[in-house]
């Protein structure tokens, strides 16, 4: 689902604030799991943004940190 952080972001601003940015991330992540029945332990994975947060539009990946994979990923 390569989009969903563009989906929840623009739900989120579009809610009038009746989503928070907790509930979002919750959509996006742990929620949409359950919902598709995907059971694993919670990732240790970091992402790293520039010029904003997971649900802002003009914001860019630079990094990850990947304890599921084992690796880290820069991106310039």
């Amino acid at each position: 689902m390569p989009h969903t952080r563009f989906e929840v972001g623009w739900s989120l601003l579009t809610s009038n604030g009746y989503i928070d940015r907790t509930t979002a991330l919750a959509l996006a992540t742990t929620d949409l799991e359950k919902a598709l029945g995907v059971q694993r332990e919670m990732p240790q994975d970091l992402v790293a943004y520039h010029a904003g947060d997971v649900f802002e539009f003009e914001a860019k990946v630079v990094g990850v940190i990947s304890g599921t994979l084992g690796r880290t990923d820069l991106f310039v």
